[in-house]
């Protein structure tokens, strides 16, 4: 016999049906649970650490269902946290303590995927220095230069850095580097050099220095290329002479030069340009050679070529009249300074062709003279108290009485 389902009861049934076909687009035989965990996350590793934090970084999970998290796990003590991508850093460590981690995944439905490989990582010393460079040595000595090399220092960050500090009576410096083997160049030759050398890590933690290494860089006995020399004459009592540029092997800057006056140094220089000057007060009518001398800082010298001028004859034996009003035009600051005076005047030449040599504590201004002004500018002496007189020349090179005395406080008040 077939039992009917009483109505009502039939339709509760249908009802629930519904009700489920809306929520899972299926029947309730067809809506299966999804049993399918992710694929194990691999290659665990750590990336980074410090003395309380551990980051870790792994290869992703993939899942059916499209979407997974992951579960980083601490061995002891058993603990959890949550990742939702495929990297974490784990704070509030202790320093120097070993820890085990491994991961896992699991999807929305709760599937659990099997444990990644399981990583073992050391949390930093706190405050640790490297260990110190040891054999600080010289492996090559030149004229300018020293190659150093040390045996390198180990750290728990696992690199380091070299600071090599440099002294001699002359300056001392610092250089940096990664690597254990340096070196240093622009050294003075024939001259004495101690070095050592200390490593420090990523956190500023240092170690002690090497052994102190003392070297001196060779001789150097080589000359500069010597200067080509020439000149022409500008008057009774000036010549101009020129050269070109002398080089030398263990300078790359340039060389200072020296001036002579048949065979001894001159005594009236005053230079336009680096390589030009003008030789003054020379006697009207007589023959000079010059020549001039480039030298390095072993003051090993070269020579120019010889020139041979004739200063033009004059009958002028009168120097003009000495300046007077010195005084201060403006204060520049830094030592440079602007004074004016009243100009000369000569018997023979007119007053745009009179000169005037500025005088700083006896000591003539090594900036171009200036011919037919009443304002120049000056550089002060180092000294505290500066005191300026002005002369006047003529084209003879007869030269005036100083003008009135002009002090001048560059620096501020003398303490």
């Amino acid at each position: 016999m077939i039992r009917s389902i009483p109505f009502r009861r039939a339709a509760r049934v249908a009802a629930v049906l519904v009700v489920l076909v809306s929520l899972f687009g299926t029947t309730p035989a067809l809506a299966a649970k999804d049993r399918t965990p992710p694929t194990t996350p691999t290659n665990l590793q750590a990336t980074a650490t410090t003395t309380n934090s551990v980051t870790l970084a792994w290869n992703p999970s993939t899942d059916n269902a499209g979407t997974v998290s992951y579960r980083v796990h601490l061995v002891s003590p058993s603990t959890e946290k949550v990742a939702n991508q495929t990297n974490l850093t784990w704070t509030s460590l202790s320093s120097n303590t070993t820890y085990s981690f491994y991961v896992y995944a699991v999807d929305k439905a709760g599937n659990r995927s099997a444990n990644s490989n399981t990583v073992t990582v050391t949390t930093q010393a706190p405050n640790t220095a490297p260990t110190t460079p040891t054999n600080l040595h010289a492996t090559a000595v030149a004229h300018t230069t020293v190659t150093l090399a040390w045996n390198p220092s180990t750290d728990n960050s696992g690199s380091v850095t070299y600071r090599i500090e440099m002294s001699s009576i002359y300056s001392s410096w610092a250089m940096e580097t990664t690597q254990t083997s340096l070196t240093w160049t622009s050294l003075s030759p024939n001259t004495t050099y101690s070095f050592y050398v200390n490593a420090f890590d990523s956190q500023g933690n240092r170690s002690a220095n090497s052994n102190t290494l003392t070297v001196t860089t060779l001789a150097d006995t080589t000359p500069p290329t010597s200067p080509e020399l020439s000149g022409i004459v500008l008057g009774p009592s000036q010549v101009s002479l020129s050269w070109t540029a002398a080089t030398d092997e263990n300078q790359w800057w340039s060389l200072p030069y020296q001036v002579f006056v048949n065979g001894s140094p001159a005594t009236h220089v005053n230079w336009d340009a680096e390589r030009r000057v003008h030789i003054r007060h020379l006697t009207p009518a007589t023959t000079y050679t010059f020549t001039v001398q480039a030298y390095d800082t072993s003051n090993n010298r070269s020579t120019s070529n010889p020139v041979t001028l004739t200063t033009q004859p004059s009958s002028d034996t009168v120097p003009p009249t000495a300046p007077t009003n010195l005084h201060l035009v403006s204060d520049q600051g830094g030592g440079e300074f602007y004074i004016g005076w009243t100009q000369s005047t000569d018997d023979v030449d007119p007053q745009y062709a009179i000169e005037y040599e500025i005088y700083v504590n006896g000591v003539m201004s090594a900036l171009p003279v200036s011919a037919g002004v009443d304002e120049d500018f000056v550089y002060a002496r180092p000294e505290c108290v500066n005191t300026v007189v002005v002369r006047a020349v003529d084209r003879t090179g007869n030269t005036s009485a100083p003008s009135n005395e002009l002090t001048h406080f560059p620096w501020g008040v003398c303490p």
